[in-house]
């Protein structure tokens, strides 16, 4: 079969058939409709799933949620990764299952334990895109670490794919440094305290204002008017 019609191939298997033809009929940087990938690769079910498959493998898929400019049926393939469909090739270990994820967010709460966004805000460097939760590893397993809960932590979705590589921007350490020296002294040693803690520490207001957010829009109504009252 010649390669121009191989995500046509029902014998290869789905996911391979939906990287080849986001690489070669879509392309990187480009915005794709999921009804027309439902209707060029017909008899693959959970497209959905497919798709987060190939996020484990370096493919960046943003969607509405991500990127504000995008309609809900609307997605952008931000980032081609690995070629799963080459000879050869062999999907990474299964990763953590749905209950190990929920045990995670149940200790540690909804926000990132790398920059301390809560899951679902938009990011203050970038207002278009939504803060997803995703469950990262303190050891990377590279470096020999496991999938215990203790080994395990809450990570926004930007922080855990810096940290495995596959997206976000080199910083410039240079102007980082000259930012710091220009933060008041106060600000200079809560910043150094988290760098030696290697996380950002929460006062009690921000802790309360997360548990703030997850109130019923009439619940909030009454903690903030019973506030109000006290200052």
């Amino acid at each position: 079969m010649s390669d121009d019609v191989i995500w046509k191939n029902e014998n290869l298997g789905a996911a391979k058939r939906v990287a080849y033809y986001l690489a070669n009929e879509v392309g990187e940087g480009e915005n794709f409709d999921v009804s027309t990938l439902r209707e060029q690769i017909p008899k693959v079910t959970q497209l959905d799933r497919r798709m987060r498959d190939l996020r484990k493998v370096g493919w960046v898929i943003r969607s509405y949620k991500d990127l504000g400019e995008l309609k809900p049926n609307e997605l952008k393939l931000e980032k081609i990764g690995e070629h799963v469909w080459e000879d050869g090739f062999k999907w990474p270990e299964q990763g953590l299952n749905a209950k190990t994820r929920r045990l995670v967010f149940e200790r540690d709460g909804s926000r990132c334990y790398v920059c301390g966004i809560e899951f679902g805000s938009p990011y203050p460097h970038a207002p278009n895109v939504v803060a997803r939760g995703t469950v990262g590893h303190i050891i990377a397993r590279e470096r020999g670490g496991g999938d215990d809960l203790e080994n395990l932590r809450p990570e926004c979705h930007l922080c855990n794919e810096q940290a495995k590589n596959l997206t976000g921007s080199p910083v410039d350490v240079g102007l980082l440094e000259r930012n710091i020296r220009q933060l008041p002294r106060a600000d200079k040693k809560e910043l150094l305290k988290w760098m030696v803690a290697e996380r950002r520490q929460f006062s009690k207001a921000e802790n309360l204002w997360i548990e703030y957010q997850q109130l019923p829009t009439s619940q909030k109504e009454k903690v903030k008017s019973e506030l109000l009252t006290q200052i």
